[in-house]
């Protein structure tokens, strides 16, 4: 049962009926994410006060301790299990040297069940198993309702980890359509999903590829070529570059209407999630 979703909004869910969430301020926020992020480990003050803040303060030690102390009372107001899963380890030899970590078991943190997702659908593309593959991808992606840590606020250091989620989850978006291209013609389905990453990344270049292999693919020869000439257009414009030899390529082979190099390449389990 998921209990703590961080694939959007941080929020806290009731593990049995008659509690309520809490209210978190925001440094427990961010606390409350370091420790979930790292997935039972202890972590140190040292680490703990690099997610909070981007300079610590002097009494950074003291402060951890106080919103520790105020999750708990928070999770307390939520379910009292859930209170004693924060746990203080080393506290014993002195408070200087205290870690801390948060307990949890698989399924109940929706990024452990997104990665889980992942490596499962990598096994399967590694065994042929596309359709395996894909019921993967579109579990681990369903996790996601927006931005990750979306209200969360911490150092760069932590925005830095949501960043990373959120990179990996669109190199998830790419892979998921690049099987369905390569299993099916394209349906109005995978064209709007195509056509909204490219709204959402205007300078992604494999986002664009497959927007042309989309197009081609659907029949679209000249949407493909437009496609091409307006992302060519855009990095020439805010960037000073030209299309990666890779996409000049693609767009060669879509004029002379080269269907072989056209089609995208069958997705292997080494390649997924990894941006090739």
């Amino acid at each position: 049962m998921l209990l703590f979703r961080i694939l959007g909004q941080l929020q806290v869910s009731r593990s049995c009926p008659g509690h309520t969430v809490p209210s978190l301020a925001h440094r427990g926020r961010a606390l409350l994410s370091t420790l979930l992020l790292a997935d039972g480990v202890p972590v140190s003050q040292e680490h703990l006060a690099s997610m909070i803040w981007d300079v610590p303060p002097k009494s950074y030690r003291e402060n951890i301790r106080q919103h520790v102390s105020r999750l708990r009372i928070a999770l307390q107001h939520t379910d009292p299990e859930l209170a004693a899963r924060m746990v203080t380890v080393g506290g014993a030899a002195g408070p200087q040297r205290a870690v801390y970590a948060f307990k949890v078991s698989f399924g109940e943190v929706d990024v452990h069940v997104f990665r889980h997702e992942l490596e499962t659908a990598r096994r399967a593309l590694a065994a042929g198993e596309r359709a395996a593959a894909l019921r993967c991808l579109e579990r681990g992606l369903a996790l996601w309702r927006g931005p990750a840590g979306l209200n969360v606020e911490g150092s760069l250091l932590l925005r830095s980890e949501f960043d990373a989620l959120d990179e990996i989850r669109l190199t998830a978006r790419e892979d998921l359509i690049e099987i369905r291209l390569a299993t099916a013609l394209p349906s109005h389905h995978v064209l709007h999903e195509v056509r909204e990453l490219v709204r959402g990344h205007p300078l992604r270049e494999r986002s664009h590829a497959l927007l042309m292999r989309a197009l081609y693919l659907s029949g679209d020869q000249v949407g493909a070529l437009c496609a091409y000439r307006e992302l060519a257009a855009r990095l020439d414009e805010e960037l000073g570059v030209y299309p990666a030899p890779e996409l000049q390529r693609l767009h060669l082979a879509i004029l002379r209407h080269d269907i072989s190099a056209i089609s995208p390449s069958p997705v292997t389990g080494t390649d997924l999630t990894r941006g090739r």
